[in-house]
């Protein structure tokens, strides 16, 4: 159906080698494009011989800003630096955790693995980050908002577009009791979580003995054995890997919701703190005691996961069963891990924040 309403503009920031063009053409661009965006990136640009230029343009005109961080590019963190300081709205995309700088993890960001079975997963999470961002329900931040007090400029709810009567329409109340909530889902789920992690480290442990075992007694009988202990510890570690998938799946539904949430609280604080200096004090300290709270179980579980997926992937591959085991396990382990390490970016964040306002509070 034809329209004559401007579409809302997507630039892509990323490497331009070949590894990175099949992550544009089949996984970037057809969901943005899906969902009504006009998408382009810098190679795309006709002037090439002012391309810094163009670049700037292009992200300054950009309503939404997508950042691929894959490898640790010295252009698209210096492009990205651009998209931070003119304050727009970004999608950040990796393929390790691990390679993106803690400070920016908390920044609206999505790993993806080109894995066909897993790439499935991030694209439905990109797509429902760059969704919310039309809709209003997903709200922005960056490092100038955060520290320097400025507002993310770019907010949807002041593009055309059909989404435009959808805005989320939740106040502070709701965003703090949602908070709250799903603050209280994060620790029973890494509670739970931390309950079998012990368990199959236990189990993963012992089968690692009686390999050893099994090992030294040599022969027929040995690899017999081998076998069993192989062929036991696999099932537990399939089994394991099917709760922590759901689990998964049930820990990004609410860290996403902490991280929309937050992200309101923050600007409504700093925004609040000029008018009502003491209510909001008040308010702050009650909220930065309960995100210490949960920061540090968070950084427990983080912990527990590093290693037991360290311990999982030093088990033996005696065979082909246990092999695929321990490789399915360690990526729902992997996941959780990085999972739970964007939350401890995002609650350390939001206590910088706060504390920034709080200390604020009362000056001239």
């Amino acid at each position: 159906m034809s329209s004559d309403r401007e579409k809302p503009k997507a630039f892509v920031i990323m490497p331009f080698d070949a590894e990175a063009q099949p992550v544009y053409e089949d996984f970037i661009h057809p969901t943005l494009d899906n969902l009504g965006f006009d998408v382009s990136r810098a190679d795309n640009l006709l002037n090439q011989h002012n391309i810094l230029r163009d670049i700037l343009s292009s992200i300054a005109s950009a309503d939404l800003l997508v950042a691929d961080l894959t490898d640790s590019n010295s252009n698209v963190y210096y492009e990205l630096g651009l998209a931070h300081a003119l304050r727009k709205p970004v999608i950040l995309l990796g393929q390790d955790m691990e390679e993106i700088p803690f400070d920016i993890r908390s920044y609206r960001l999505v790993i993806y693995d080109t894995h066909f079975a897993r790439i499935k997963d991030a694209k439905e999470t990109f797509e429902e980050v760059a969704r919310g961002f039309l809709t209003g329900e997903v709200t922005f931040g960056n490092p100038v908002a955060d520290f320097l007090g400025l507002e993310v400029e770019g907010r949807r709810r002041s593009l055309p577009g059909p989404a435009e009567d959808t805005t989320d329409d939740r106040g502070l109340i709701d965003h703090v009791e949602d908070l709250e909530t799903r603050y209280s889902e994060l620790t029973v789920l890494l509670e739970e979580l931390g309950k079998r992690t012990r368990r199959v480290g236990g189990l993963t442990e012992k089968a690692g003995e009686e390999i050893e075992e099994a090992s030294s007694q040599g022969g027929a009988p040995g690899r017999n054995r081998l076998r069993k202990v192989a062929r036991r510890l696999a099932r537990h570690l399939e089994e394991f890997r099917v709760f922590m998938a759901d689990a998964n799946d049930r820990y990004e539904t609410a860290a996403g919701a902490v991280e929309t949430s937050l992200e309101f609280v923050l600007e409504y604080t700093g925004h609040a703190a000029k008018e009502d200096p003491a209510g909001t004090k008040e308010r702050l300290d009650s909220e930065l005691a309960l995100m210490s709270d949960v920061l540090d179980a968070v950084r427990d579980g983080r912990q527990a996961f590093l290693s037991l997926y360290t311990s999982m992937t030093e088990v033996p591959r005696l065979e082909r069963h246990l092999s695929r085991a321990i490789a399915s396990a360690a990526k729902e382990v992997q996941r959780v891990a990085d999972n739970v390490g964007q939350t401890e970016a995002a609650i350390s964040r939001g206590i910088q924040v706060g504390e920034r306002i709080r200390s604020g509070i009362g000056r001239s």
